[in-house]
């Protein structure tokens, strides 16, 4: 714990030595500097208020998470940069991801299913977004950690089903939208009980398909 602590001290002061950082800088964005620089991926052309890298903003969704549960700053960094790292070591799974998800939905509802995909609102794109930051800033903080703690223990199929289960359960609102985006917004939009609603769903689906696959 030592180590780690000194070593978040460090990079803090080489973002402060670079004058990377600023009074405006917000700690989720610092969290990210310090992210790029241990993996050497900094440029000194960085901008971070103009910062519109996938990858640096998934990171970022993911750092603001955690700082709902998290009080200390040094386990917040550490435990995100963990999180996402093992998430980009998942990145080529993505693909069979989105053809679960699409296999999911059809076998819950196929006619939903036809609607979504040959009216181009369930995308492969979309649901990339989706799976890249583990839902980070689009599902409900206090219940997407739920889901969270399912992936560190290797389960990254468990997304697939939380993403079939929103729709599923939003099927009313979502039934007569016209674009992918307005998709995203409805779930970002829903209520704390709503979103509980559909991880505890998402776990027992996740669950029993996995216990029939076993038998």
């Amino acid at each position: 714990m030592n180590q780690r602590k000194q070593e978040f001290n460090d990079l803090q002061h080489t973002l402060q030595v670079l004058k990377i950082v600023d009074g405006k800088t917000s700690k989720s964005q610092a969290f990210l500097a310090m992210w790029l620089i241990q993996t050497s991926n900094l440029t000194f052309d960085l901008n971070l208020n103009q910062e519109k890298d996938l990858s640096s903003n998934n990171f970022i969704a993911i750092v603001r998470c955690l700082m709902h549960f998290l009080d200390d700053d040094v386990d917040v960094y550490w435990i995100a940069k963990k999180f996402y790292d093992n998430l980009l070591k998942m990145k080529n799974e993505i693909p069979k991801l989105i053809d679960y998800t699409y296999y999911l939905l059809e076998k819950e509802d196929p006619e939903y299913y036809k609607l979504l995909t040959s009216n181009q609102l369930l995308d492969s794109v979309l649901l990339a977004k989706w799976f890249n930051c583990c839902f980070a800033g689009i599902f409900h903080d206090n219940c997407i950690i739920k889901i969270w703690d399912k992936i560190c223990g290797g389960s990254y199929k468990i997304l697939s089903y939380l993403a079939v289960y929103s729709l599923v359960l939003l099927k009313v609102r979502i039934w007569k939208m016209t674009d992918p985006v307005s998709i995203t917004q409805c779930i970002r939009n829903i209520t704390e009980e709503t979103a509980d609603t559909i991880v505890t769903k998402t776990i027992d689906m996740w669950q029993n398909y996995s216990s029939t696959k076993e038998k």
